[in-house]
């Protein structure tokens, strides 16, 4: 069986590889990524306000994780504002953060041992070698996905917030900006990532920060006045010493958010025309599961 897979971010690279390991012909269409590309690359297992762990998510990402030789746990600090239990995580008040953390003026949260972050523009290109590698074909072309299905037996669609196009989806397309600062050579840098309304992780003698919520933009492209607007407030709270720290660098990228922001959507549009979108912000995490799924859908 012929398989086209339309979009090369989290849920697309994962498509192809799991419809390959399946047995089935698989050609690629659109190599851009989207917003999975600037993804900050976190995966941990606590998912919501409330920290609901999702395990089968996590073990499933981490696995392909693995695959592509990206599988390194760093651990990372999830800020919380009232001391919470959970298993796999441990509770750091301020005397814990104060030892881990030098300056960082965050009152507890959770550390996460088996929490990683990985260089997301790097996994998905080893990823997309690996699926070449497994005999899978490339076209450098943006296609309308109806219009591939006379070449092919299925069509997929993980284009992200491009799937905004069909109405009934009720896909709401979510614009988010990151910057990078320059790093105070005053303080010591925080040797874990910081995650909560906002995060923080560094690289090399800089840190990228973020990220941005926009439901309403009018243009994709970097905003750094908006960027700065949304962001600095917190992370300047979180570290007083980086008022005034310079911006190196903004950017931005467009996901798409399901109604209620989960679960994801996995739907037949059309007779073999399917799409993957919605994974929002949980890209990372939900991404190996749902491609399993889809491909397990159309395979039967």
């Amino acid at each position: 069986m012929r398989v086209a897979v339309v979009g090369a971010g989290f849920a697309g690279i994962a498509t192809c590889f799991e419809a390959l390991k399946a047995g089935l012909s698989v050609t690629l269409f659109d190599q851009g990524g989207g917003a999975s590309r600037i993804s900050p690359g976190f995966l941990h297992p606590f998912v919501g306000k409330q920290a609901i762990p999702d395990w089968e998510n996590y073990h499933a990402s981490y696995h392909l994780l693995e695959v592509a030789g990206q599988a390194k746990c760093c651990g990372l600090f999830r800020l919380f504002n009232h001391p919470i239990e959970r298993e796999g995580a441990i509770w750091w008040g301020r005397e814990e953060i104060e030892a881990h953390l030098p300056t960082c003026t965050a009152q507890g949260g959770l550390y996460i041992p088996d929490g990683l972050r990985i260089d997301a523009k790097r996994y998905l290109d080893t990823l997309l070698k690996i699926c070449i590698d497994k005999g899978m074909k490339i076209e450098n072309t943006q296609v309308e996905g109806a219009h591939l299905l006379s070449q092919f037996d299925w069509v997929f669609l993980c284009t992200g917030a491009g799937a905004a196009a069909f109405k009934h989806l009720k896909i709401t397309p979510i614009k988010g900006q990151i910057l990078r600062l320059a790093w105070p050579q005053a303080i010591p840098p925080p040797q874990i990532p910081i995650i909560g309304a906002k995060y923080l992780v560094m690289e090399g003698d800089t840190c990228l920060v973020g990220a941005t919520y926009e439901r309403e933009f009018a243009d994709p492209e970097p905003d750094i006045a908006v960027a700065k607007a949304l962001i600095l407030p917190y992370i300047e709270a979180l570290y007083p010493a980086l008022k005034g720290a310079e911006v190196l660098q903004c950017l931005a990228g467009v996901r798409a958010s399901a109604p209620g922001h989960y679960p994801p959507i996995i739907c037949e549009l059309e007779p073999r025309l399917w799409v993957l979108t919605g994974l929002g912000s949980r890209g990372l995490l939900l991404h190996a599961r749902c491609a399993q799924e889809l491909v397990r859908k159309c395979h039967l």
